[in-house]
C-alpha cells in the first residue's frame, strides 16, 4: 500500500495556520481543527484534475465551488484523505447523488401563482370552446341531410292532358301478367312494374300531341339503382309494336341519363339509337335512389328540352318526328336482377306556343 506521506528529500511539510499542528501530504483540511489551509501551487495541482477552460471560483463552507453544473465534494472527516470532486461526484463512489446547493427559505413567489392561475384559466377556456366545437360537429354530422323541396313552377294554362292518379277515371290500360309485370292507379300515384328485365310503357290513353310542355313526378322505388325510368313523346306505333319510332328521355337510379331515339334499320327492323353517344349522363340535378324527381320535356318544332327539377340536362334538335304518344315507363335491364318497379304522381301536359 503506498503511503500518504512525501519521499525522502520531497516537499516541505506545510503546518496548519490556524492550529499549527503539521498537515499531512496534500491534505489541506486540518485534521486536529479541519481548517482549510491552501496548498502551494504545485502541490494543490497534483490533486485536482486540470479542468480546461474552467476559472476557479472563490470558497464556500470551506472548499472551493465548481463550475456550473459540477458539484464539489465535502471535506474529509478527520483522518480521512480528502478527495476533491471529478465531474460532479466524489471519487469511488459513482453512484452517489450530487450535492444540492444549500437553498435558503423564500415566502410564496406571488407572480409565478398567478401565471400558474392564469395557465388554468387558459386550459378551461380552451378545454370548453374546444368541447362547444366538438359537440356541434358531431350534431352536423349526425344530422340527417334533408333536400330542400324544390319549387315547380307550371304553367296557369289550361292543360291538354293531366292526371293526379287519385283513380282510373282516364282509363289506363291496367293489365297485369303476375310475375312478369304490373300496372297500378290509385292513391294519387301510377305505379308500373316489370319483373322479368323488359321495359314496360304505359301510353297517355287516346291522345296523341305535337307541341307540348310536359310535367310529370317520378321516382325509382324499387330494384338495382341502374334501372331507368322516364317518358316517351312522339311515339309512334309499328307493325310489330305500339311505339316503333320515338324520342324516349331516361333517367336512372344512380343520378345518371341518356336520350334514345326510335328508328328502322336497313331491313325495316326496329333499333334504338343513343343520341347522347351511347353515354349515361351524370347530373348534379338528379336524385339518386328512391328520391322523386321532376321531369319537364318541352317541345316545340325540332327543338326538345329536358329538365330535371327545373334544371336543363340537355336540347336535342331534331326535325324526325314532329307528333304522336306520350308514355310513362319503367326499364329493368337485362344486366341486373329482375324487378323493377317506378312511381308516378301528378302528369300534366301544357300547350306550347
Amino acid at each position: 500500500m503506498s503511503s500518504m506521506y512525501p519521499p525522502h528529500g520531497g516537499q516541505t511539510i506545510q503546518s496548519c495556520v490556524r492550529c499549527g499542528l503539521p498537515l499531512l501530504p496534500d491534505a489541506p483540511v486540518c485534521r486536529n481543527c479541519g481548517w482549510y489551509n491552501a496548498l502551494p501551487p504545485q502541490q494543490f495541482a497534483s490533486g485536482v484534475p486540470n479542468m480546461q477552460g474552467q476559472n476557479q471560483q472563490a470558497h464556500f463552507n470551506g472548499f472551493a465551488n465548481a463550475q456550473p453544473g459540477i458539484y464539489a465534494a465535502p471535506p474529509a472527516a478527520p483522518g480521512n484523505t480528502f478527495q476533491p470532486a471529478i465531474n460532479g461526484f466524489s471519487q469511488g463512489n459513482y453512484y452517489q447523488q450530487p450535492l444540492q446547493p444549500q437553498q435558503h427559505k423564500r415566502g410564496p413567489n406571488v407572480v409565478a401563482i398567478l401565471l400558474v392561475i392564469i395557465a388554468l384559466l387558459l386550459l378551461i377556456g380552451s378545454g370548453s370552446i374546444a368541447g362547444y366545437f366538438f359537440f356541434f360537429n358531431n350534431q352536423s354530422q349526425n344530422t340527417v341531410t334533408v333536400t330542400p323541396t324544390i319549387a315547380i313552377v307550371t304553367p296557369s294554362i289550361k292543360p291538354l292532358f293531366s292526371d293526379n292518379f287519385q283513380d282510373n277515371a282516364n282509363k289506363w290500360n291496367l293489365t297485369s301478367i303476375p310475375g312478369q309485370y304490373s300496372v297500378t292507379v290509385g292513391g294519387n300515384q301510377m305505379v308500373l312494374e316489370d319483373d322479368h328485365n323488359k321495359l314496360l310503357w304505359e301510353i297517355v290513353p287516346g291522345r296523341t300531341f305535337s307541341d307540348f310542355r310536359l310535367d310529370v313526378d317520378a321516382k325509382l322505388s324499387k330494384g338495382d339503382k341502374k334501372n331507368g325510368y322516364g317518358v316517351y313523346i312522339r311515339g309512334i306505333a309499328s307493325q310489330a309494336s305500339d311505339i316503333g319510332l320515338y324520342y324516349r328521355f331516361e333517367l336512372y337510379g344512380d343520378g345518371t341519363f341518356a336520350i334514345y331515339k326510335g328508328t328502322l334499320d336497313a331491313n325495316g327492323k326496329l333499333v334504338g339509337t343513343s343520341l347522347t353517344n351511347n353515354e349515361y349522363i351524370p347530373n348534379a340535378a338528379i336524385q339518386t335512389g328512391g328520391a322523386s324527381n321532376h321531369i319537364t320535356i318541352i317541345a316545340k318544332g325540332s327543338s326538345m328540352e329536358f329538365r330535371v327539377n327545373n334544371v336543363l340536362v340537355k336540347t336535342i334538335n331534331d326535325s324526325a318526328y314532329k307528333g304522336g304518344e306520350v308514355a310513362l315507363f319503367v326499364s329493368n335491364l337485362p344486366t341486373v336482377r329482375p324487378v323493377a318497379q317506378a312511381i308516378f304522381a301528378r302528369l300534366a301536359i301544357f300547350p306550347v306556343s
